[in-house]
């Protein structure tokens, strides 16, 4: 029997070298072809020929959008002709035709993450030079694969995180903000997750078990670019990143909603994107779960519907929430306004306790969470999230954890959703100071009540 070969255009790319690195483990014999060995805008015969391969995966691409948007007939010659001339080269070797394309090729109306069976219509040059692509591969050679994805990135390679950590570096010294767009949502997906992802399609596909011929692979959760900073730059106390809205971003005609839904029927595993979590599964796609450290809280980010009017969320639905996780009933609702270095906490209730559902309507705050189930093995530890009026992200504070939190604008109005009535009775704190857990409060001046500041110590709950 002769070797599986696969030839993979672009392969000096994050993507194309991911590829290579896959294969090339799986004992593939891989062909890598950059645009030295072959530029795909004018596709030769011959090398492909010599080498006969089984598999031809285009992972060659111009992904500048705002390049595409200012020289559109490069963009369709590169994403769109030459992809149907590579995939006619392919079906002349009786190869499969594996095309890398994109999210972009929606316009980012829909109010759920989009599947492979939902009809594609770009709203820019880039998305529709793909779009191209896509449908001259598919009528130039039946055998083909067409994979949408979204927000690549790699090691080694510029890409998103990579020029967010070199703006925060450069801003952060100075005392700049870093604007970040808080208003586009994608999927970030990290390069060698998504290369393995092709490559098990592929395997599939050859041994007759998967007849697909679109399929969407991508990281999960769906998040926007700022909550994607926010994870890059977590470590970076020194960095402050400003939400602004989409229409900031000058020039730009943004597929503000392009999330993809991550194929799932083919038993592969997803990419996390190094934003892990879980997408709710309701009937609509309402809000997502972002990571935490400490297992209990959850840090939810909901869907803004935003436009030159201003916005609509959900802040709470039973349903989407419930599946998330949040299956509580919830019987009050709480609002607070605080001025800036204001630290409210740490509380909670005693008796059958009082879960939360915290955000800032108005402003901005940092939100502690502490465990203070004396059996957990994360007793005494806390974690922090920050809250605001932009990305409009919401903390779910169990039973068994104190909350509180400290505001960081001039003022913020913080909602609670809790499960059970204030009752003094009940009502206990800890010391927001306390060393033992030792929080790092983002203030040297806070605002308390006397009440908080008389909180005893965690160890008072340990004995």
């Amino acid at each position: 029997m002769s070797p599986l070969r696969v030839a993979i255009t672009g392969a000096g790319g994050q993507l194309g070298r991911q590829l290579v690195s896959v294969l090339t483990a799986a004992g593939i014999e891989a062909l890598p072809l950059s645009r030295t060995e072959l530029d795909i805008t004018e596709p030769s015969l011959e090398i492909l020929q010599r080498w006969n391969p089984r598999v031809v995966i285009n992972a060659a691409a111009w992904t500048d959008v705002d390049g595409c948007a200012r020289d559109p007939q490069r963009a369709m010659a590169v994403n769109g002709t030459a992809a149907g001339d590579l995939a006619r080269a392919a079906q002349a070797l009786g190869a499969l035709s594996v095309q890398v394309s994109t999210n972009e090729v929606f316009d980012g109306s829909a109010e759920r993450p989009y599947r492979e069976t939902d009809a594609p219509h770009p709203i820019n040059p880039y998305g529709q030079s793909k779009l191209a692509g896509e449908e001259l591969v598919a009528s130039a050679n039946p055998e083909h694969l067409i994979v949408r994805t979204a927000w690549i990135f790699g090691p080694g390679s510029r890409n998103f995180p990579s020029r967010i950590l070199e703006v925060a570096r450069r801003e952060g010294a100075a005392g700049r903000p870093v604007r970040v767009v808080a208003d586009e949502f994608g999927n970030p997906t990290w390069a060698p997750d998504l290369a393995r992802g092709i490559w098990r399609t592929v395997q599939l596909r050859l041994e007759g078990g998967a007849r697909v011929s679109v399929i969407h692979i991508a990281g999960e959760p769906p998040t926007s670019r700022y909550g994607w900073a926010q994870r890059i730059v977590e470590e970076m106390p020194e960095v402050n990143l400003q939400a602004i809205s989409a229409g900031a971003a000058a020039g730009r005609t943004l597929n503000r909603d392009g999330a993809l839904d991550w194929h799932t029927v083919l038993g592969l595993a997803g990419s996390d994107g190094r934003v892990r979590g879980q997408p709710a599964r309701g009937a609509r796609w309402v809000v997502n779960v972002l990571p935490t450290r400490l297992p209990g809280p959850m840090l939810i980010e909901p869907r803004v519907f935003a436009d030159e009017r201003g916005f609509f969320l959900e802040t709470y639905s039973r349903t989407p929430y419930s599946e998330l996780g949040v299956d509580v009933e919830f019987v009050q609702d709480n609002h607070s306004r605080s001025v800036r270095n204001t630290i409210r906490g740490l509380h909670f209730q005693t008796g059958s306790g009082q879960a939360k559902l915290v955000r800032a309507a108005r402003g901005r705050v940092w939100d502690v969470v502490v465990d203070i189930r004396r059996e957990s093995p994360t007793f005494g530890e806390w974690e922090a999230f920050e809250l605001d009026d932009i990305t409009h992200r919401q903390v779910f504070v169990p039973v068994g954890f104190a909350h509180g939190f400290c505001v960081t604008s001039e003022v913020a109005d913080v909602c609670y959703r809790v499960s059970a009535p204030y009752d003094p009775a009940l009502e206990r704190g800890v010391a927001w100071d306390d060393p033992e857990i030792g929080i790092r409060w983002p203030t040297e001046t806070p605002l308390l009540s006397e009440r908080d500041r008389e909180n005893p110590t965690i160890d008072s709950l340990a004995e």
